[in-house]
C-alpha cells in the first residue's frame, strides 16, 4: 500500500472513518493512503492476494477484493473500511459493525 502513518491512535482513526461518507466517490491514491492511515503500522493480509486487510489489533478492516474494484457487487467499482467488534454470540469470532463503501474515482 501507499505510506504508512503511524501516528494516529485507535480513537483518532475512529474519527478519521467518521470523516468517510458511505456511498462518495474518491480518487484512488486518496483512498490508499487513507487506508493506510486507518489501518495502521503493522497491519496485515492474512490471505495473501485477498485484497482484505487487517489492523495489528484485528478491528478495522480495508477490503478491495477483485469483485470490489471490479464492481461485480455493490453498484459499481468500490472499497470497503470496515470497524470490527468482538460478536458476543460467536466466541473468538469478530463482527463488522461498521462498512463504508467508498467508490474509484479518477487517478
Amino acid at each position: 500500500m501507499h505510506n504508512m502513518c503511524a501516528a494516529n491512535t485507535n480513537a483518532s482513526k475512529a474519527e478519521d472513518i467518521n470523516s468517510l461518507v458511505d456511498g462518495s466517490t474518491k480518487n484512488i491514491d486518496d483512498i490508499l493512503d487513507f487506508a493506510s492511515d486507518f489501518l495502521g503500522e503493522g497491519y496485515t493480509e492474512p490471505v495473501p492476494g485477498s485484497g482484505r486487510f487487517v489492523s495489528s489489533d484485528g478491528v478495522r478492516v480495508f477490503r478491495m477484493g477483485v469483485n470490489d474494484i471490479m464492481g461485480k457487487h455493490g453498484g459499481g467499482p468500490h472499497v470497503n473500511f470496515e470497524i470490527l467488534e468482538k460478536n458476543i454470540s460467536k466466541i473468538g469470532k469478530m463482527k463488522v459493525v461498521r462498512n463504508i463503501h467508498i467508490f474509484l474515482g479518477e487517478l
